[in-house]
């Protein structure tokens, strides 16, 4: 942010803009440039509470915040928006007036990506090109923020990004200077069973963080951990679990490790990005290379054991399903180097080099022919084919997660429109599903008219949103 303030200034640009890949990291982001800034300077921005919904729909009832606040959501008139990168993207490449209103506001503006390796592989092509065609024709400037860099540059065979200047100079002996962990190889990558995997878990002297690919996974390993009285403490963290759920989890778990208590915590890769955790030792599901550095950016993450004083184990899981092929395709390529080459983990440039190979071997980054369309001026197949999340969840509101899940929605029933300041605070008590979800166990939910779905079923307080028959978990993060 310091850098985006200077360079605004320094050539007259008039908007900052963080795009963050998932919601759940935008409240806390926000809520600390308002405390910088003050309230009326940041926009929060993302489809939980802000484009679907109007504040009102009678006039009458608006105050002239809320006008201004509905004017400035419609078209980005904010000095700091955040945002996700579902907003910032689908907007640019759709043809909706609802999403194109805030277009001409991304002009002459300072734009940061947090956590670009999140981008998918399969639209980095056109992302990439949509990017170069802002930067040229709209005056804007664009920072990547990762610790795993993707090899977004021009190549051959590669229409990428012509000239990408690192803020820093000699990154590649920063890197070698801030190395804070060790990697290690359970059973040489060979794969292992729960059991087993327990077993090295539980022979650990300090606290442990796992992390598996699918929900599935990592609540089959957190019922079989919970039998034994190793640990102090044990938690459970997924996208099975409410915002509030998984807030109240963390800071939990932040109370444990700084208190010095002997920790466990299971979670699916939703740690990888925006939760602010330090464990000694992380042991990591075989995935895509940058799931694992982002893994490992869990580990002795305050540096306090010293250079390369963390450890994280990777490990393989027999007969564990991954997320989609494409994920399993990256997991497999990241096993073989690491494996002919144990030591390159620890390079500056692997990640770029295996960036790369992925590209070439296994990913077709224009897969759905999106460049092809927008140079026919194909507008309306644009906006069908760019989605940055293939297959939409739906938002379940969770009635019985406590009290106050309970008596909030009890509070809005006579409420026949809601604000977006409603939908906010909902957000917290829901949970994201696939839509078969809810076509399995529809008994247990009811459809609202004003725009949302009552999950009225079992919620488990240690591992989230109960489906009441174990067929119906799916494998998602």
């Amino acid at each position: 942010m310091a850098w985006a303030l200077e360079h605004a200034r320094a050539n007259r640009l008039k908007r900052i803009i963080v795009v963050l890949p998932y919601v759940n990291i935008i409240d806390q982001t926000a809520a600390v440039f308002k405390n910088i800034f003050g309230e009326n300077s940041v926009l929060e921005y993302h489809s939980g509470y802000n484009e679907q919904h109007s504040i009102e729909s009678s006039e009458e009832c608006k105050t002239p915040e809320d006008r201004m606040k509905e004017l400035a959501c419609e078209n980005w008139d904010y000095p700091l928006i955040v945002t996700t990168t579902v907003q910032f993207f689908e907007s640019l490449f759709s043809n909706k007036p609802s999403k194109c209103r805030k277009v001409h506001n991304i002009s002459n503006s300072v734009v940061i990506f947090d956590e670009v390796q999140t981008l998918p592989k399969h639209l980095i092509l056109p992302t990439l090109q949509m990017l170069k065609d802002v930067h040229t024709v709209m005056k804007t400037s664009f920072l990547f923020c990762t610790a795993t860099q993707p090899a977004f540059e021009k190549r051959h065979g590669f229409d990428g990004i012509d000239g990408i200047t690192p803020l820093i100079t000699s990154p590649a002996k920063l890197y070698e200077k801030t190395v804070r962990v060790r990697y290690s190889f359970i059973n040489d990558l060979e794969p292992i069973g729960m059991d087993e995997l327990f077993q090295q878990v539980h022979s650990r002297d300090d606290s442990s963080l796992v992390i598996f690919n699918t929900k599935k996974a990592a609540a089959e390993f957190f019922e079989l951990a919970s039998a034994s009285q190793t640990w102090q403490e044990s938690y459970h963290l997924s996208t099975a679990m409410c915002p509030r759920h998984r807030k109240e989890v963390i800071r939990q778990i932040i109370e444990g490790l700084s208190g010095g208590r002997k920790l466990l915590v299971v979670s699916t890769q939703l740690i990888e990005a925006g939760v602010d955790l330090d464990f000694p030792v992380v042991f990591r599901a075989a995935a895509p290379l940058e799931s694992i550095i982002q893994s490992a950016g869990r580990c002795n993450r305050e540096g306090n054991l010293g250079p390369a004083g963390g450890e994280t184990c990777i490990f393989r899981l027999a007969d564990s399903g991954m997320p989609d092929k494409t994920y399993s395709a990256c997991a497999g390529h990241a096993i073989e180097m690491m494996k002919a080459a144990p030591d390159k983990i620890y390079h500056y440039n692997m990640f770029n080099e295996y960036y790369r190979q992925i590209i070439n071997l296994y990913v077709d980054p224009d897969k759905k022919g999106i460049r092809e369309a927008r140079e026919k001026f194909n507008f309306e197949t644009v906006n069908d084919l760019y989605r940055i999340i293939e297959k939409a969840t739906v938002g379940l509101y969770v009635y019985c997660f406590n009290a106050e899940s309970s008596e909030l929605l009890d509070s809005l029933k006579y409420k026949k429109h809601l604000s977006r300041d409603d939908f906010r605070k909902m957000q917290m008590f829901t949970v994201q599903v696939y839509r078969d979800f809810i076509n399995k166990n529809g008994q247990f939910c009811t459809s609202d008219p004003r725009g949302f779905i009552v999950w009225y079923g079992k919620y488990d307080r240690k591992m989230g949103l109960a489906a009441p028959n174990k067929e119906d978990e799916v494998l998602i993060i």
